[in-house]
């Protein structure tokens, strides 16, 4: 990923109230990030009115680059919930 210049009188003109100056962030943002976002959901109806849904997701990041802090790390999230229509 390149790096981004917010440092163009544009962008001080659309955000005059800004307290954090942004013109020397190009030299130091280097973001690089690899990751996984994959999941899978089901659905189950039991009658008309009642049912069921399951789902699992798993999160893998890899931050080739870490100066800020190191956001490598892995994730696995459950869900499941019992729905009624009325």
């Amino acid at each position: 990923m390149g790096s981004f210049d917010l440092s163009r009188p544009d962008f001080s003109a659309r955000f005059p109230n800004s307290s954090y100056d942004f013109s020397r962030t190009p030299e130091w943002s280097n973001l690089d990030l690899e990751g996984i976002d994959a999941g899978v959901d089901a659905k189950y109806r039991f009658t008309t009115n009642l049912f069921a849904r399951g789902a699992y997701r798993y999160v893998e990041y890899d931050d080739n680059d870490p100066y800020l802090y190191d956001l490598t790390g892995r994730n696995s999230l459950v869900y499941f919930s019992l729905g009624y229509l009325f």
